[in-house]
């Protein structure tokens, strides 16, 4: 295959101050195109959001059924 080679020097873009890795990366190619690559993150599904937000409320928890905790 002949592929172009890629430039020097890729454009890194940071969405925010306090990005650590560039979230995307533009790079220029000896033909002169351009190709922007995202990071891409994994989140968490819907149903696991919904299930923390409820065991937070969990506060009050106790391991014990009442008739054997102490009062």
């Amino acid at each position: 295959m002949n592929r172009p080679k890629m430039l020097d020097k890729p454009a890194p873009m940071y969405e925010t101050a306090y990005s650590k890795y560039p979230d995307r990366v533009r790079i220029s190619f000896e033909d002169g195109t351009t190709a922007v690559y995202e990071l891409r993150y994994d989140q968490p599904h819907p149903v696991i959001l919904e299930n923390v937000k409820i065991i937070r409320k969990w506060r009050g928890y106790v391991n014990r059924p009442e008739r054997r905790r102490r009062k």
